[in-house]
């Protein structure tokens, strides 16, 4: 039988599947990998929030008719790890993105500045991995509905 914990994870992975985004971002020449979800109900947030960390923000939309959001984004390098190593066996839309997104992180180190340069190979891999993100993002073609 599923214990409470694992139940939560299978829930947070559904969150994410269904309204997160887990996205690749350039700063300068810097990129980062960040998990946002953002929803009109602020439970589900609220507890990603609790769980791994992140940052809450809140957005009232200016349109009529436009529900408020409640978003949280994971950005920081240990805090994503943690979420993703934990979510990433309950997660099925959005799994490759997960497992390219820790893939990144497990290359990432403070170590690498102005003074110590990001070594080749890392750099090589990097690039790989930026390039597979943006081609799983991208819109697939020939899709077909529901059979």
């Amino acid at each position: 039988m599923a214990t409470d914990d694992e139940i939560d994870s299978a829930y947070l992975a559904g969150i994410i599947d269904g309204e997160g985004c887990i996205g690749c971002y350039r700063y300068g020449k810097r990129f980062m990998f960040a998990l946002t979800v953002s929803m009109s109900e602020p439970e589900a947030v609220k507890m990603l929030g609790l769980r791994y960390g992140g940052h809450y923000s809140f957005r009232q939309s200016k349109r009529a008719n436009v529900r408020p959001q409640h978003i949280i984004r994971i950005a920081s390098a240990e805090e994503l790890r943690n979420c993703l190593l934990e979510l990433e066996p309950y997660l099925h839309i959005k799994r490759k993105q997960a497992q390219l997104a820790l893939e990144f992180l497990e290359t990432y180190c403070e170590y690498y500045y102005k003074d110590n340069p990001i070594p080749k190979h890392i750099k090589i891999a990097r690039d790989r991995i930026i390039e597979e993100i943006k081609a799983e993002k991208a819109p697939k073609q020939n899709q077909v509905g529901l059979a």
